[in-house]
C-alpha cells in the first residue's frame, strides 16, 4: 500500500505511527488474535466535503512514530501544506486499495498458508505447554456477567465445553457443569489476551522523561472488569466427558421453600438483582430491600436481598427471575423481616449535553439494557428549573466541567444548541437536590459538582496529578455491601481507572473541630467504596499507588433534603465493567422519593 501511494506521487504518507496494537478492541487489532493480517488506514479530513487550506506552519508531528515533521524512513515525502480536498481523500484511498488488492492477489497462497500454520502452532502450544485451560465454574456472583463473558468468547470464535462429570486439575476438584476453555485451539492467543492480566510495557524517552502513554488503555482483563472468577489450569490434565457450548446461558435456579408462602426471599446479587427489582416493580409488586442479613433454611441472604410479599399473579414472574436470571428464590412463611426499605420506581433523567459525549451514550445503553426507565433532558430542560416536580434522580455523564457549563460557543452552531448548563442550570440542580432529589455524577463531572455545590470533598487524584499515572487500568476496589450503594456487590471487586478521581472529606474553612477530632462537615459524607490499601493494580499500569490507596472512590453527600452521589471512576466503562454496574443502579434504586421504611 505504501509503495502504491508512493508510486502515485501521493505526499505525506506515514506508516507505523501514532497507533499501537496493544488493546485488542479495535476492528484492526482484534483480527491479530485470529491469525489474520489487519490494517488501518486513515486519511486527513476536510470540512465535511468542503476543501481546507493548511499552511506549512500549521503542520505538526510529535506523536508515536513521528517525533518530527521531516522526511524519515516511515515518512519519505512530507506533505508541504496547501489546499486539501475531498478529491484528494478519494485518490489516496483508491491508491491504498489498489496496493492492498495487488498484495493479496500476489501472496494469496502465502497468506492462507500462514493463517493455517499460525492456528496449527497455537493448537500445538496448547497441547505441550501451559496454561492448558481456563475454567469457569457455575457458582458465580453474577450469572448475567458469566453469560455475557462466555458469549463474547463464543462470538469471537473461541471453543467452550461444559463438563459432564467432576474432574481434577492442578490439585483442585472442579464440579460437574464447569465450563472449560481448552487452550489447544487456533485462537489461543486471543482468549489469553482477553482473560489474562496485562502488564503494560512502560516506555520513556529518557530515564527521567514523561512516560509514553498507550494510544488507548493499558489493561482490560475481562474477568476482573466483569466480576467473573476464571481459574487457570497451568499443568496438563485429563479432561472429563464434555459437550460443546454454542450459546451461553444462565445456570437456572428454582423457587425453593413454601409453595404458598407469606413472602419470597430473593438473593438479589449482581446485575440480575437490579433487573429483578425493575421487573417486579413494573409488574405492580412491592419488593423491598432488607437492611440486615436474613437466615432461612440454612442459607444467609445478605443485606440488600429482596423481600417480595406473596401474590399468586406474581408466581410466574418470580419463577422466571429464578430461571432466567439465575437468582436463588425461596418461599418463606411467618412475619416479614423487620428492617426493610420499600422500593419504588425512581423518576430518572439522564442529562444529554449538545456537545458530543460518548459517556452519555454508554450510560443510555446501560439503562436501556438493564430495564431502567428514564428520560433524556437537555440544557434548556435543566435551566428551566423546577426539576424535583418531575424527577427523583438526575444523572450527569462524565465530561470536563467547562464543557458541561459552557457547551458550544456562540456562533459555532445554531443558537438553540449553544451554551451548556450555565449558572442557571447549576442553580437549578442545586435546588433539585435541596428539595430532596438525588444527583449522580459520573467520573469527570464530579469535579463540577464538588465546586458548584461547595461540597466538603476534595479530589486527591486531581490535586496530585504529578504523582499519579494510571492510563486506563484495573484497580482493586473495596466495598461496603451493607450500605445501599453497595447492595448486591462483592466485598472486593475491580474498578476501571483512567486518570479518575479519589476523594477525601474536608472541613469548610474555619469550621470547628467536633467530638473525636472529626470536622462536622465530614459527618454528611458516606463512603461506599474505596480503592484498595495496597497492591492496587490488577491489570495495566499504575504509578503513584500511594496517592489513592485507601481513598474513597464512591461517596454520597447529604445536601439539603437530598443527596449527591459521586462515582469517581467510569463504573459503566464501555458497557464492559459488569463488576461495578450496580453502583450506578443502586444510586437510582436507593433514591426514589416515594420510598419509605417498611419496618416502622
Amino acid at each position: 500500500m505504501a509503495l502504491e501511494l508512493q508510486r502515485d506521487r501521493h505526499l505525506g504518507v506515514v506508516s507505523n505511527a501514532k497507533y499501537d496494537y496493544y488493546w485488542p478492541g479495535f476492528e484492526d487489532s482484534a483480527p491479530l488474535g485470529h491469525n489474520t493480517v489487519c490494517l488501518l488506514t486513515e486519511v486527513a479530513s476536510v470540512n465535511v466535503a468542503s476543501p481546507v487550506s493548511i499552511s506549512p506552519a500549521e503542520l505538526r508531528a510529535g506523536f508515536k512514530g513521528l517525533p518530527d515533521y521531516r522526511a524519515q524512513i516511515n515518512f519519505p515525502e512530507p506533505w508541504p501544506g496547501g489546499r486539501w480536498t475531498l478529491r484528494d481523500i478519494v485518490d489516496y484511498d483508491l491508491s491504498a486499495v489498489r496496493g492492498l488488492l495487488f498484495a493479496a492477489g500476489a501472496y494469496h497462497e502465502q497468506l492462507l498458508q500462514n493463517f493455517y500454520e499460525m492456528g496449527r502452532r497455537a493448537v500445538e502450544s496448547g497441547r505441550h505447554g501451559g496454561p492448558f485451560a481456563f475454567v469457569v465454574t457455575r457458582d458465580q456472583h453474577d450469572p448475567l456477567a458469566v453469560r455475557k463473558l462466555e458469549q463474547l468468547l463464543i462470538d469471537g470464535g473461541i471453543e467452550i465445553h461444559r463438563t459432564s462429570a467432576p474432574f481434577r486439575a492442578d490439585g483442585t476438584i472442579y464440579p460437574e457443569g464447569s465450563d472449560i476453555i481448552l487452550l489447544a485451539q487456533p485462537y489461543r492467543a486471543y482468549v489469553k489476551t482477553l482473560l489474562e492480566r496485562q502488564s503494560y510495557p512502560i516506555r520513556r524517552g529518557s530515564p527521567t522523561g514523561p512516560p509514553d502513554r498507550p494510544y488507548d488503555v493499558a489493561g482490560w482483563t475481562l474477568p476482573a472488569q466483569m466480576g467473573v472468577t476464571v481459574k487457570t489450569i497451568e499443568g496438563p490434565f485429563d479432561p472429563p466427558a464434555m459437550t460443546r457450548v454454542t450459546t451461553a446461558t444462565v445456570a437456572p435456579a428454582g423457587v425453593l421453600g413454601e409453595r404458598r408462602p407469606a413472602y419470597w426471599m430473593v438473593d438479589a446479587r449482581g446485575t440480575g438483582g437490579a433487573v429483578a427489582i425493575n421487573r417486579l416493580v413494573g409488574a405492580g409488586a412491592a419488593p423491598s430491600w432488607t437492611l440486615d442479613a436474613v437466615d432461612t433454611a440454612g442459607f444467609r441472604y445478605a443485606a440488600g436481598s429482596l423481600v417480595v410479599p406473596y401474590a399468586k399473579p406474581l408466581e410466574p414472574m418470580v419463577a422466571d427471575i429464578a430461571s432466567a436470571l439465575g437468582l436463588r428464590v425461596e418461599g418463606v412463611n411467618g412475619k416479614l423481616p423487620q428492617r426493610r426499605v420499600l422500593l419504588g420506581r425512581a423518576r430518572t433523567a439522564l442529562y444529554q449535553p449538545w456537545v458530543e459525549n460518548i459517556d452519555e451514550g454508554w450510560t443510555r445503553w446501560l439503562l436501556e439494557a438493564f430495564e431502567f426507565p428514564f428520560v433524556t433532558v437537555k440544557d434548556a430542560d435543566i435551566r428551566n428549573g423546577n426539576l424535583h416536580a418531575s424527577f427523583d434522580v438526575i444523572i450527569l455523564p462524565s465530561a470536563p466541567p467547562d464543557r458541561l457549563v459552557s457547551g458550544h460557543p456562540a456562533g459555532t452552531v445554531p443558537t438553540e444548541y449553544t451554551g451548556g448548563l450555565g449558572p442557571r442550570g447549576l442553580e437549578a440542580l442545586k435546588a433539585f437536590v435541596e428539595a430532596g432529589g438525588t444527583l449522580v455524577s459520573l467520573a469527570q463531572s464530579s469535579g463540577l459538582v464538588i465546586s458548584a455545590f461547595g461540597l466538603p470533598i476534595r479530589d486527591v487524584a486531581r490535586e496530585r496529578e504529578d504523582r499519579l499515572f494510571c492510563p486506563g487500568s484495573i484497580l482493586r476496589l473495596d466495598l461496603d455491601p451493607s450500605r445501599p450503594l453497595g447492595f448486591g456487590m462483592s466485598l472486593e471487586t475491580a474498578a476501571f481507572f483512567t486518570f479518575s478521581s479519589a476523594f477525601e472529606p474536608v472541613a469548610p474553612r474555619g469550621a470547628p473541630i467536633g467530638h473525636g477530632g472529626d470536622p462536622p462537615a465530614t459527618r454528611a459524607v458516606e463512603t461506599a467504596a474505596r480503592y484498595g490499601k495496597k497492591n492496587l493494580l490488577l491489570s495495566g499500569w499504575l504509578e503513584g499507588e500511594e496517592t489513592i490507596a485507601g481513598r474513597a472512590a464512591v461517596v454520597q453527600v447529604s445536601y439539603g433534603a437530598g443527596h449527591v452521589v459521586l462515582l469517581g471512576f467510569p463504573v459503566q466503562h464501555r458497557g464492559q465493567s459488569y463488576a461495578t454496574f450496580r453502583l450506578l443502579f443502586n444510586a437510582i434504586l436507593a433514591s426514589d422519593g416515594s420510598r419509605e421504611s417498611a419496618g416502622r
